[in-house]
């Protein structure tokens, strides 16, 4: 089995969407997969379940509070009726001890593939409660991949892929300590590179840090299509400092085709596109690497 947790302190540079597709299209080709939403924004979560569809138009209309005043409750019984529509056990149940792990993991309408969400934007809390369980001189850097030891081998996955935030947490945290390797999507930019240059130097902190020795690869995403010299120059560059660690596969980047997969809830591995193209080529260098 492996996991690669996916991994980059800048937002906006196709993490969630690489995570996503690279789970599909693992699963399209027989692997068992779990994907892992570690992110409190819960956007892997939202690809899969229909419950974040079943509030529409017209009854959120109706929704009333009682006073409009205080726009801090009026936010706050927002997310109470948003809430209402999942109640699933998630990433938070699990991190925190409340639910059967196997309780955590939800098939979905991809086959072969289930997932761990990460729902109501609870990971604040939970991060909390991690800080005050070490506190009390618990290890909390791996209830991760403790709570996960027994779901991971009665269910024989392949794979696992974790989608982390775009910040460095104890969830984070938790994530690297439970991957075998980590893939940091770069999008191609001069303003990426700082973001990009903090996680590898988090990932040796943390390696030095928690005694392990987990390696990184690069995926340059979202690509531009047409003669672009300087975004040439950028990837050159980045393979000349970073040698042997970029993938071949690159990730392009179609607004029309993007726009139009997600308003229908489609995956980008499943597309007739480039873009398709790209991520199908992502999973076969994956898969090859094995």
């Amino acid at each position: 089995m492996r996991i690669i947790s996916v991994l980059n302190q800048k937002g906006g540079v196709g993490k969630t969407t690489t995570s996503v597709n690279l789970a599909v299209g693992y699963a399209n080709d027989g692997y068992k997969v779990l994907l892992i939403d570690a992110d409190p924004q819960g956007n892997a979560s939202r690809c899969f379940f229909d419950d974040y569809h079943k509030l529409d138009y017209n009854k959120f209309a109706e929704f009333r509070v009682e006073d409009r005043t205080d726009q801090y409750e009026t936010a706050s019984e927002l997310r109470k009726m948003l809430l209402s529509y999942t109640n699933k056990k998630d990433i938070n149940d699990l991190l925190q001890g409340t639910a059967d792990p196997q309780e955590c993991i939800h098939s979905t309408k991809v086959e072969n593939l289930n997932i761990i969400p990460s729902l109501g934007a609870k990971l604040i809390q939970t991060v909390t409660y991690l800080q005050n369980k070490g506190a009390l001189g618990s290890k909390i850097y791996n209830v991760l991949k403790r709570n996960l030891r027994k779901p991971l081998k009665n269910n024989n996955y392949d794979i696992v892929i974790i989608d982390n935030a775009p910040t460095f947490n104890l969830v984070t945290v938790n994530s690297l300590y439970a991957s075998d390797e980590i893939l940091i999507p770069l999008k191609v930019g001069i303003y990426e590179l700082d973001g990009f240059v903090s996680t590898v130097k988090e990932i040796y902190n943390f390696n030095e840090e928690y005694g392990r020795n987990i390696d990184f690869k690069i995926l340059i995403t979202m690509m531009q299509r047409g003669n672009r010299p300087d975004y040439k120059k950028f990837v050159e560059e980045i393979r000349y400092l970073f040698p042997d660690r970029v993938y071949q596969a690159t990730i392009g980047y179609q607004d029309a085709v993007v726009n139009r997969t997600s308003m229908k809830q489609e995956f980008l591995v499943n597309h007739d596109s480039n873009v398709g193209d790209d991520y199908r080529a992502l999973v076969k260098e994956l898969e090859e690497m094995q």
